[in-house]
């Protein structure tokens, strides 16, 4: 990949970076990522129905399925099983909030004039809603 093509990349489809032991990955939302966990658990990430339950305690397969989906749009060699074999109790947290993270650069930036304090919504609580205990 040329530089060029790597800014075009980069400005269309901005990464978090998550480093699992000597390796780091780059987490994106696009649309590919979308439609990869539509195609996997069948939930919606445009919709309040897709969110329910979405919690590590309730819905283990869905939070990898989260992982998975936001490394498919820059490593789409990597399967759901490679995926979950990089996944453990203990960096469950680091990689739920790494996601959050990356979603929350997909989301509609607030309009200049609107209330500075919107209500949040379920998409912007995902880490929260990993079951991970926030301190």
């Amino acid at each position: 990949m040329t530089n060029n093509e790597q800014l075009l990349d980069d400005e269309l489809c901005p990464a978090v970076v998550i480093k699992l032991g000597k390796r780091e990955y780059r987490l994106a939302f696009s649309m590919a990522s979308v439609l990869a966990m539509k195609a996997k658990t069948g939930r919606n990430l445009f919709t309040v129905e897709g969110w329910q339950n979405f919690s590590l305690r309730d819905d283990p397969e869905a939070i990898l399925a989260f992982f998975w989906a936001a490394l498919q749009t820059y490593h789409a060699d990597l399967s759901f099983e490679r995926v979950s074999r990089m996944a453990n109790f203990g960096n469950m947290k680091l990689i739920s909030d790494k996601c959050e993270e990356a979603l929350r650069v997909y989301l509609p930036k607030p309009e200049p004039d609107a209330d500075p304090t919107p209500e949040p919504t379920q998409a912007q609580a995902v880490g929260s809603g990993t079951g991970a205990r926030r301190g």
